[in-house]
Protein backbone atom coordinates (compact mmCIF):
# COMPACT_ATOMS: atom_id res chain seq x y z
CA UNK A 1 0.00 0.00 0.00
CA UNK A 2 1.23 3.33 -1.21
CA UNK A 3 1.47 6.32 1.12
CA UNK A 4 -1.39 7.62 -0.79
CA UNK A 5 -3.91 4.80 0.67
CA UNK A 6 -2.16 5.01 3.80
CA UNK A 7 -3.27 9.12 4.28
CA UNK A 8 -6.75 8.42 2.94
CA UNK A 9 -7.23 5.45 5.27
CA UNK A 10 -6.17 7.27 7.89
CA UNK A 11 -8.85 10.13 7.51
CA UNK A 12 -11.38 7.51 7.02
CA UNK A 13 -10.76 5.83 10.13
CA UNK A 14 -11.39 9.78 10.80
CA UNK A 15 -14.94 9.59 9.32
CA UNK A 16 -16.15 6.89 11.35
CA UNK A 17 -14.91 8.08 14.61
CA UNK A 18 -17.07 11.45 13.98
CA UNK A 19 -20.34 8.84 12.95
CA UNK A 20 -19.71 6.77 16.16
CA UNK A 21 -18.93 9.81 18.31
CA UNK A 22 -22.55 11.28 16.96
CA UNK A 23 -24.35 7.72 17.35
CA UNK A 24 -25.89 8.03 13.58
CA UNK A 25 -28.45 5.39 12.50
CA UNK A 26 -26.41 2.92 10.25
CA UNK A 27 -27.86 3.90 7.11
CA UNK A 28 -27.73 7.97 7.39
CA UNK A 29 -23.80 6.89 8.69
CA UNK A 30 -24.00 4.92 5.38
CA UNK A 31 -24.81 7.83 3.31
CA UNK A 32 -22.56 10.38 5.15
CA UNK A 33 -19.59 8.22 4.65
CA UNK A 34 -19.97 7.61 0.71
CA UNK A 35 -20.55 10.58 0.15
CA UNK A 36 -17.64 12.42 1.96
CA UNK A 37 -14.56 9.38 1.55
CA UNK A 38 -14.77 10.20 -2.34
CA UNK A 39 -13.32 13.63 -1.67
CA UNK A 40 -10.97 12.47 0.61
CA UNK A 41 -9.65 10.02 -1.85
CA UNK A 42 -9.28 12.76 -4.30
CA UNK A 43 -7.30 14.61 -1.86
CA UNK A 44 -4.76 12.29 -1.27
CA UNK A 45 -4.09 11.67 -4.21
CA UNK A 46 -2.86 15.62 -4.67
CA UNK A 47 -1.09 15.05 -1.03
CA UNK A 48 2.21 13.61 -2.28
CA UNK A 49 2.56 16.27 -5.03
CA UNK A 50 1.84 19.37 -3.10
CA UNK A 51 4.18 18.99 0.05
CA UNK A 52 7.23 17.87 -2.84
CA UNK A 53 6.49 21.79 -4.11
CA UNK A 54 9.26 23.82 -3.09
CA UNK A 55 9.75 27.33 -4.16
CA UNK A 56 12.83 28.93 -3.23
CA UNK A 57 13.97 30.82 -6.04
CA UNK A 58 11.84 33.54 -8.60
CA UNK A 59 13.29 31.48 -11.56
CA UNK A 60 11.45 28.08 -10.87
CA UNK A 61 8.43 29.01 -12.99
CA UNK A 62 7.57 25.58 -13.73
CA UNK A 63 7.23 25.08 -10.18
CA UNK A 64 5.38 27.90 -9.43
CA UNK A 65 2.86 26.50 -12.41
CA UNK A 66 2.60 23.26 -10.77
CA UNK A 67 1.82 25.01 -7.29
CA UNK A 68 -1.01 26.84 -9.27
CA UNK A 69 -2.31 23.58 -10.90
CA UNK A 70 -2.32 21.48 -8.02
CA UNK A 71 -3.42 23.82 -5.33
CA UNK A 72 -6.52 24.99 -8.05
CA UNK A 73 -7.45 20.48 -8.15
CA UNK A 74 -7.87 20.71 -4.40
CA UNK A 75 -9.81 23.79 -4.58
CA UNK A 76 -11.64 22.24 -6.34
CA UNK A 77 -12.47 19.46 -4.13
CA UNK A 78 -13.04 21.90 -1.40
CA UNK A 79 -15.38 23.46 -3.30
CA UNK A 80 -17.28 20.43 -4.28
CA UNK A 81 -17.31 18.75 -0.50
CA UNK A 82 -18.78 22.29 0.44
CA UNK A 83 -21.61 21.97 -1.54
CA UNK A 84 -22.52 18.83 -0.74
CA UNK A 85 -22.21 19.37 2.86
CA UNK A 86 -24.88 22.17 2.39
CA UNK A 87 -27.51 19.87 -0.07
CA UNK A 88 -26.94 17.10 2.45
CA UNK A 89 -27.83 19.51 5.85
CA UNK A 90 -30.74 21.22 3.91
CA UNK A 91 -32.16 17.71 3.19
CA UNK A 92 -31.70 16.89 6.71
CA UNK A 93 -33.35 20.24 7.96
CA UNK A 94 -36.75 19.39 5.88
CA UNK A 95 -37.03 15.80 6.79
CA UNK A 96 -37.08 17.41 10.63
CA UNK A 97 -39.07 19.93 9.68
CA UNK A 98 -41.81 17.14 7.88
CA UNK A 99 -41.53 15.09 11.05
CA UNK A 100 -42.05 18.12 12.89
CA UNK A 101 -45.57 18.72 10.80
CA UNK A 102 -46.69 15.78 11.28
CA UNK A 103 -46.31 15.44 15.37
CA UNK A 104 -47.89 18.86 15.51
CA UNK A 105 -50.80 17.48 13.11
CA UNK A 106 -51.58 14.90 16.02
CA UNK A 107 -51.48 17.23 18.75
CA UNK A 108 -53.73 19.29 17.30
CA UNK A 109 -56.62 16.62 17.47
CA UNK A 110 -55.83 15.03 20.62
CA UNK A 111 -54.85 18.38 22.61
CA UNK A 112 -58.21 20.04 22.78
CA UNK A 113 -59.87 16.11 23.32
CA UNK A 114 -57.70 16.41 26.25
CA UNK A 115 -58.67 19.96 27.39
CA UNK A 116 -62.27 19.07 26.88
CA UNK A 117 -62.13 15.77 28.84
CA UNK A 118 -59.95 17.55 31.34
CA UNK A 119 -62.80 20.25 31.92
CA UNK A 120 -65.56 17.73 32.36
CA UNK A 121 -63.45 15.54 34.74
CA UNK A 122 -63.11 18.84 37.26
CA UNK A 123 -66.39 20.61 36.81
CA UNK A 124 -66.82 21.03 40.68
CA UNK A 125 -63.88 22.08 40.99
CA UNK A 126 -63.72 24.75 38.41
CA UNK A 127 -67.51 25.80 39.06
CA UNK A 128 -66.10 26.63 42.69
CA UNK A 129 -62.88 27.94 41.32
CA UNK A 130 -65.04 30.68 39.49
CA UNK A 131 -67.17 31.30 42.43
CA UNK A 132 -64.24 32.06 44.65
CA UNK A 133 -62.62 34.35 41.89
CA UNK A 134 -65.88 36.09 41.45
CA UNK A 135 -66.17 36.69 45.04
CA UNK A 136 -62.52 37.91 45.79
CA UNK A 137 -62.80 40.20 42.75
CA UNK A 138 -65.67 41.72 44.47
CA UNK A 139 -64.62 41.73 47.54
CA UNK A 140 -61.16 43.43 46.41
CA UNK A 141 -63.09 45.96 44.49
CA UNK A 142 -65.23 47.15 47.74
CA UNK A 143 -62.00 47.33 49.77
CA UNK A 144 -60.37 49.62 46.84
CA UNK A 145 -62.95 51.64 46.84
CA UNK A 146 -62.12 52.52 50.59
CA UNK A 147 -58.83 53.56 49.25
CA UNK A 148 -56.65 50.37 51.00
CA UNK A 149 -54.93 48.17 48.72
CA UNK A 150 -56.55 44.69 48.81
CA UNK A 151 -53.66 42.50 48.21
CA UNK A 152 -52.88 43.16 51.99
CA UNK A 153 -55.86 40.25 52.59
CA UNK A 154 -56.65 37.00 51.84
CA UNK A 155 -60.30 38.06 51.23
CA UNK A 156 -61.09 34.80 49.05
CA UNK A 157 -60.76 32.33 51.78
CA UNK A 158 -62.78 34.44 54.49
CA UNK A 159 -65.95 33.46 55.64
CA UNK A 160 -68.72 36.56 55.21
CA UNK A 161 -68.45 37.33 59.17
CA UNK A 162 -64.47 37.43 58.61
CA UNK A 163 -64.96 39.42 55.77
CA UNK A 164 -67.33 41.82 56.98
CA UNK A 165 -65.23 42.62 60.25
CA UNK A 166 -62.15 43.73 58.35
CA UNK A 167 -64.53 45.95 55.91
CA UNK A 168 -66.31 47.46 58.86
CA UNK A 169 -62.58 47.68 60.76
CA UNK A 170 -61.34 49.65 57.10
CA UNK A 171 -64.17 51.76 57.28
CA UNK A 172 -63.96 53.15 61.15
CA UNK A 173 -59.79 53.46 60.39
CA UNK A 174 -61.23 55.39 57.59
CA UNK A 175 -63.17 57.68 59.64
CA UNK A 176 -60.53 58.51 62.48
CA UNK A 177 -57.72 58.67 59.43
CA UNK A 178 -59.97 61.76 58.29
CA UNK A 179 -60.74 63.10 61.48
CA UNK A 180 -57.14 63.16 62.13
CA UNK A 181 -56.45 64.63 58.72
CA UNK A 182 -58.85 67.45 59.22
CA UNK A 183 -57.34 68.40 62.58
CA UNK A 184 -53.51 68.31 60.89
CA UNK A 185 -55.02 70.80 58.27
CA UNK A 186 -56.52 72.60 61.01
CA UNK A 187 -53.35 72.97 62.80
CA UNK A 188 -51.33 73.68 59.33
CA UNK A 189 -53.51 76.07 58.61
CA UNK A 190 -53.04 77.82 62.13
CA UNK A 191 -49.70 77.77 62.21
CA UNK A 192 -49.52 79.38 58.27
CA UNK A 193 -51.39 81.91 59.61
CA UNK A 194 -49.25 82.57 62.72
CA UNK A 195 -46.00 81.93 60.24
CA UNK A 196 -47.45 84.86 58.26
CA UNK A 197 -47.40 87.29 60.82
CA UNK A 198 -44.44 86.10 62.24
CA UNK A 199 -42.69 86.96 58.86
CA UNK A 200 -44.48 90.44 58.85
CA UNK A 201 -43.13 91.41 61.46
CA UNK A 202 -39.68 90.63 60.53
CA UNK A 203 -40.32 91.92 57.27
CA UNK A 204 -40.77 95.19 59.20
CA UNK A 205 -38.18 95.09 61.04
CA UNK A 206 -35.58 94.24 58.05
CA UNK A 207 -37.12 97.37 56.53
CA UNK A 208 -36.33 99.74 59.62
CA UNK A 209 -32.38 98.32 59.59
CA UNK A 210 -31.79 98.69 55.84
CA UNK A 211 -33.21 102.30 56.21
CA UNK A 212 -30.45 102.63 59.32
CA UNK A 213 -27.72 100.53 57.32
CA UNK A 214 -28.78 103.39 53.90
CA UNK A 215 -28.31 106.04 56.30
CA UNK A 216 -25.00 104.70 57.79
CA UNK A 217 -23.64 103.87 54.51
CA UNK A 218 -24.21 107.80 53.03
CA UNK A 219 -22.41 108.60 56.46
CA UNK A 220 -19.22 106.02 55.63
CA UNK A 221 -18.90 107.15 51.36
CA UNK A 222 -19.01 111.12 52.59
CA UNK A 223 -15.98 109.72 55.33
CA UNK A 224 -14.71 107.37 52.92
CA UNK A 225 -14.04 110.34 50.46
CA UNK A 226 -12.93 112.82 52.37
CA UNK A 227 -10.26 110.32 53.40
CA UNK A 228 -9.13 109.34 49.82
CA UNK A 229 -8.67 112.91 49.53
CA UNK A 230 -6.59 113.74 52.23
CA UNK A 231 -4.27 110.28 51.17
CA UNK A 232 -4.18 111.06 47.99
CA UNK A 233 -2.68 114.33 48.93
CA UNK A 234 -0.25 112.44 51.40
CA UNK A 235 0.68 109.95 48.38
CA UNK A 236 1.36 112.74 45.72
CA UNK A 237 3.75 114.49 48.37
CA UNK A 238 5.88 111.51 49.13
CA UNK A 239 5.85 110.43 45.27
CA UNK A 240 7.66 113.94 44.86
CA UNK A 241 10.04 113.44 47.75
CA UNK A 242 10.72 109.83 46.52
CA UNK A 243 11.09 111.14 43.28
CA UNK A 244 13.46 113.96 43.87
CA UNK A 245 15.67 111.56 45.95
CA UNK A 246 15.53 108.79 42.80
CA UNK A 247 16.72 111.26 40.64
CA UNK A 248 19.31 112.28 43.03
CA UNK A 249 20.53 108.41 43.49
CA UNK A 250 20.50 107.90 39.88
CA UNK A 251 22.83 111.04 38.77
CA UNK A 252 25.17 109.77 41.42
CA UNK A 253 25.06 105.88 40.14
CA UNK A 254 25.40 107.63 36.36
CA UNK A 255 28.49 109.53 37.87
CA UNK A 256 30.34 106.43 39.91
CA UNK A 257 29.65 103.89 36.86
CA UNK A 258 31.25 106.51 34.68
CA UNK A 259 34.82 106.42 36.92
CA UNK A 260 34.24 102.51 37.02
CA UNK A 261 34.26 102.46 33.26
CA UNK A 262 37.43 104.56 33.23
CA UNK A 263 39.46 102.57 35.53
CA UNK A 264 38.14 98.80 33.76
CA UNK A 265 38.86 100.37 29.98
CA UNK A 266 42.49 101.21 31.46
CA UNK A 267 43.11 98.01 33.09
CA UNK A 268 41.78 95.75 30.36
CA UNK A 269 44.49 97.86 27.86
CA UNK A 270 47.10 97.05 30.31
CA UNK A 271 45.74 93.22 30.24
CA UNK A 272 45.21 93.02 26.73
CA UNK A 273 49.06 94.17 26.13
CA UNK A 274 50.91 92.06 28.48
CA UNK A 275 48.67 89.06 27.03
CA UNK A 276 50.09 90.18 23.39
CA UNK A 277 53.45 90.30 24.87
CA UNK A 278 53.08 86.48 26.36
CA UNK A 279 51.47 85.46 22.94
CA UNK A 280 54.07 86.56 21.18
CA UNK A 281 57.18 85.32 23.45
CA UNK A 282 55.21 81.65 23.09
CA UNK A 283 55.11 81.95 19.62
CA UNK A 284 59.44 82.48 19.53
CA UNK A 285 60.19 79.56 21.78
CA UNK A 286 57.60 77.36 19.49
CA UNK A 287 59.05 78.27 16.32
CA UNK A 288 62.77 78.14 17.97
CA UNK A 289 61.41 74.58 19.43
CA UNK A 290 60.55 73.32 15.39
CA UNK A 291 64.00 74.42 14.44
CA UNK A 292 65.57 72.75 16.58
CA UNK A 293 63.59 69.70 16.60
CA UNK A 294 63.36 69.89 12.26
CA UNK A 295 67.71 70.26 12.37
CA UNK A 296 68.08 67.24 15.10
CA UNK A 297 65.75 65.47 12.61
CA UNK A 298 67.32 65.69 9.10
CA UNK A 299 70.04 63.42 9.71
CA UNK A 300 67.16 60.40 10.32
CA UNK A 301 65.20 61.94 7.47
CA UNK A 302 68.28 61.58 4.82
CA UNK A 303 68.98 57.99 5.97
CA UNK A 304 65.46 57.02 5.28
CA UNK A 305 65.03 58.35 2.49
CA UNK A 306 68.02 57.15 1.01
CA UNK A 307 67.18 53.42 2.59
CA UNK A 308 63.56 53.52 0.02
CA UNK A 309 65.80 54.55 -2.79
CA UNK A 310 67.88 52.11 -2.02
CA UNK A 311 64.76 49.43 -1.20
CA UNK A 312 63.09 49.86 -4.18
CA UNK A 313 66.19 49.69 -6.42
CA UNK A 314 67.07 46.04 -4.91
CA UNK A 315 67.33 43.69 -7.47
CA UNK A 316 65.14 40.28 -6.83
CA UNK A 317 66.66 36.98 -8.43
CA UNK A 318 64.06 35.31 -11.07
CA UNK A 319 62.99 31.57 -10.31
CA UNK A 320 62.39 28.71 -12.10
CA UNK A 321 59.76 27.10 -10.36
CA UNK A 322 56.30 28.00 -9.31
CA UNK A 323 57.03 28.05 -5.87
CA UNK A 324 59.99 30.17 -6.07
CA UNK A 325 57.86 32.72 -8.42
CA UNK A 326 55.37 32.84 -5.20
CA UNK A 327 57.96 33.46 -2.65
CA UNK A 328 59.29 36.24 -4.31
CA UNK A 329 56.25 37.28 -5.14
CA UNK A 330 55.78 37.43 -1.17
CA UNK A 331 58.64 39.42 -0.38
CA UNK A 332 58.06 41.65 -3.70
CA UNK A 333 54.40 42.56 -1.92
CA UNK A 334 56.18 42.84 1.54
CA UNK A 335 59.10 44.94 0.41
CA UNK A 336 56.34 47.41 -1.46
CA UNK A 337 54.57 47.72 2.00
CA UNK A 338 57.68 48.34 3.99
CA UNK A 339 58.54 51.06 1.29
CA UNK A 340 55.48 52.59 1.89
CA UNK A 341 55.53 52.70 5.86
CA UNK A 342 59.21 54.50 5.63
CA UNK A 343 57.78 57.32 3.81
CA UNK A 344 54.56 57.27 5.76
CA UNK A 345 56.88 57.77 8.62
CA UNK A 346 59.62 60.41 6.91
CA UNK A 347 56.75 62.60 6.13
CA UNK A 348 56.15 63.08 9.96
CA UNK A 349 59.71 63.94 11.05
Amino acid sequence: MDETALVATADETALAKIVEENNLPKATAELALGQFTVFLHHAAKYEAQATAINVTSSDQLEEMAEARKVRLGLKSIRVEAEKRRKCLKAESFRFGKAIDGMANIVKAIIVPLEEHLDRQERFTEIKEAKALRELTEKRRAEIQALGVDPLMYRLGPMTDEEYQAVYNGIIAEKKQREAAEKRAEDDRIAAEKAEEERQRKIQEENDRLKAEAVERDKQAEAERVEREAREKEEREKREAIEAKRNREIEKERRAQEAILKKEREAREAVEAAESARRAEEARKVEEGRKAALKAQRAPDKAKLSQLVIDLAAFPLPTMKTKAGESVIDAVSQDLSKLIAFINQEVGTL
